[in-house]
């Protein structure tokens, strides 16, 4: 369990000056973290576009978790490995490499609800019959539009499909206080975000949003929980805490884990598609594993799947870094615009599925082709950040570069 965290560099969409700035050997990354959190990113866009027949091999239909809670599982791991050395430095330094991955987040995601409304006023005009409008939840914003534009920047009107940032700058404006915690002792931030948790479930408590009488979709009071879960998770193993357990406690764990996973399967998977099972069963209605508040079945879901993650794929697999394994973690580590991407072709190939009537080519063609873009992006996005930097004449030269020129 340590390997997949202790041995994890910085991804670099979650801390790029902290990963600019760490030694070669501290940024060499368990791919485990990219390719995972690539793999949600393919989902999430399949389980976004409406009817999409497969969405059924999706991990929301395998059991109580789904990507969402993988996203927020890894955040508050990166959040450890990329910001606990700048507020080992200082508060302040860590402080400010907070607010600017903040200001990242803010500004994408005002730039992706502009783009969504393009997309959803677009397809009003187009005269298509599928109503982007009501998928994206934007009918306060033709109610009452003065209202919705100035609650948006406040983000007090989250459209649907557009709450996963709003969560994530939530998320990291606790940071501060959490690795604050952190120096007194390990447990307090997971303890911090217990309280929390348990207060929403008990009161509902939560963020407004315009439109939504119940708050924020990803209520941020209880999946703080899951956040800190990941933080601790990471601390604990950066310092060695998961080396050494016995054998009869790592094997009860994992059989723990693989148990409750095959139950989440069998609760969620068939009943989908032969609801009468569940009756014979007796598992209809049994659980309803709650999102917005985060219940536990969900939370305990994702647990045993990392685990059982970390257990049975090697740190060092070789499907992870070639072929379309190595593309979909070149996803995972330029997730912000692949998530933005996906999000919107999401709603592109929800009209070309309504306009086909479903037709089975049109699932298949949808889903390959936003995968093969969303992960075409990934490689447009790496190289662009690979490119070698290049001085004009007017530019100052670098000190190393004048160096090398003097010795030339």
């Amino acid at each position: 369990m340590s390997a997949i965290l202790a041995g994890s560099g910085l991804l670099r969409d979650v801390a790029p000056v902290a990963a600019a700035t760490a030694p070669t050997a501290a940024r060499q990354r368990d791919l485990r973290l990219d390719f995972v959190r690539g793999v949600a990113l393919l989902m999430i866009f399949i389980d976004h576009v409406s009817g999409n027949r497969f969405a059924a091999l999706t991990l929301q239909s395998l059991g109580f978790a789904d990507a969402a809670e993988v996203f927020v599982f890894i955040a508050g791991i990166a959040a450890v490995l990329a910001y606990r050395k700048s507020f080992a430095e200082s508060f302040g330094t860590g402080l400010k490499a907070v607010l600017a991955r903040i200001t990242t987040l803010y500004l994408a995601h005002l730039a992706m609800v502009a783009g969504m409304i393009v997309l959803a006023a677009g397809a009003l005009l187009s005269g298509t019959g599928f109503d982007m409008v009501a998928k994206l939840g934007l009918q306060p914003l033709l109610d009452d539009p003065m209202q919705a534009l100035l609650r948006l920047p406040a983000l007090a009107f989250l459209p649907h499909y557009m709450d996963i940032l709003p969560l994530y700058i939530a998320l990291f404006a606790t940071l501060p206080v959490m690795f604050l915690a952190m120096r007194l002792h390990v447990s307090i931030p997971l303890t911090l975000a217990f309280v929390a948790y348990v207060g929403a479930q008990a009161t509902g408590l939560n963020l407004p949003s315009f439109g939504n009488e119940n708050g924020w979709f990803l209520n941020p009071f209880s999946w703080l929980m899951l956040f800190a879960l990941g933080m601790t998770t990471a601390e604990l193993a950066r310092s060695g805490a998961f080396q050494g357990l016995p054998r009869v406690m790592f094997l009860g764990i994992t059989f723990a884990a693989a148990g409750y996973a095959v139950f989440a399967f069998l609760h969620a998977a068939p009943w989908r598609v032969f609801p009468a099972l569940a009756d014979i069963a007796g598992l209809s209605g049994m659980f309803l594993p709650d999102k917005t508040l985060l219940s536990w079945h969900r939370l305990v879901d994702i647990a045993a799947k990392a685990w059982l993650v970390a257990v049975l794929v090697p740190p060092t697999a070789r499907f992870m870094a070639t072929g379309v394994g190595g593309a979909i973690t070149r996803a995972g580590r330029n997730s912000l615009p692949v998530f933005i991407a996906g999000v919107m072709l999401a709603m592109l190939g929800s009209v070309v599925l309504y306009e086909a009537e479903g037709h089975a080519f049109a699932h298949i063609l949808v889903t390959f082709a936003g995968v093969a873009a969303l992960l075409t992006l990934a490689l447009m996005v790496e190289r662009w950040n690979a490119r070698p930097i290049r001085f004009s004449a007017a530019q100052p030269v670098p000190p190393s570069s004048a160096t090398n020129q003097q010795q030339n």
